[in-house]
């Protein structure tokens, strides 16, 4: 058990169900299985090489079947992980699983993905302090780049929600900086877009162009496009607009939206407070 999830643990408390330790585990020990068979396969192919061995083929063909079967088992199960938050927008299971799941890892080189996946569930939840805790511990074990990068995301997001707008202004300036450098691709680039777009949002609001934003989020404003929390989100920030702009109507068509779709969201939670 590695020092970075002791402290983990030890700054917030996350409830773990049995459930979701023995997924983990069972992830864990059928992913190392893979990957041991996979090794033993590697060295069964290079000696058959070497020593011109008449299995050679063969053993060419159950090194490509083990590593191509470890590869999907690791992509369809990282996809399951993803979904939890992604799909059924419960980022409390999402701390459960997860913190399961990385309570068995040995790497520090994975540190600064669990860190960011740690942080991101904290906020979903709406454990917004426990969020900044874990924060200060992401960027003492997690110093290069491409975690600062991610540091700065995670900030940012923060300090849209806080509508503070200095501090906001700070964190996208830094994200720019630091963009240049690790070239950000696949969902980072997409969170980084949306992150980029905060101070926008932000100005506008303070400005009561209310019309402006709810159009942003009609056209599809999110970081993952295709994925249920994006429209939870969406439509809580359609339904934040209408409340503004006086219009009952359509905000109770998007409120009922991120109450039938919100999980354990803190959108879902801010709309059942408004009643």
């Amino acid at each position: 058990m590695m020092q970075q999830y002791k402290d983990i643990i030890s700054t917030v408390d996350i409830q773990i169900q049995e459930t979701d330790r023995q997924s983990a585990n069972h992830y864990y020990k059928t992913a190392s299985l893979l990957r041991s068979i996979t090794g033993m396969f590697v060295i069964f192919a290079i000696v058959s090489l070497v020593f011109h061995l008449k299995m050679q083929d063969a053993a060419y063909v159950l090194m490509m079947i083990s590593f191509l079967l470890f590869i999907w088992y690791r992509k369809t199960n990282s996809a399951k992980i993803r979904n939890i938050l992604l799909k059924d927008c419960d980022p409390v299971r999402m701390l459960s699983f997860h913190t399961a799941l990385i309570s068995n890892s040995s790497r520090n080189k994975v540190w600064k993905l669990h860190f960011y996946n740690t942080c991101s569930a904290l906020y979903y939840a709406g454990r917004f302090d426990d969020a900044k805790k874990v924060l200060a511990l992401f960027s003492k074990y997690c110093s290069d780049n491409a975690s600062r990068f991610s540091y700065e995301l995670l900030w940012a997001k923060l300090s849209y929600y806080e509508k503070d707008e200095a501090a906001l202004s700070a964190h996208c300036k830094r994200l720019e900086e630091l963009a240049k450098m690790v070239h950000p691709t696949g969902a980072f680039r997409s969170l980084y877009t949306e992150a980029m777009t905060y101070p926008v949002l932000l100005q506008l609001e303070n400005a009561r162009e209310y019309q402006k934003i709810y159009d942003i989020f009609q056209q599809g404003y999110t970081s993952y496009y295709d994925s249920m929390l994006s429209e939870v989100k969406a439509n809580y920030m359609m339904y934040q607009i209408a409340m503004a702009m006086g219009d009952a109507q359509t905000a109770k068509q998007h409120g009922d939206f991120v109450l039938k779709n919100g999980g354990s969201l803190w959108y879902r939670k801010a709309v059942e407070r408004n009643g």
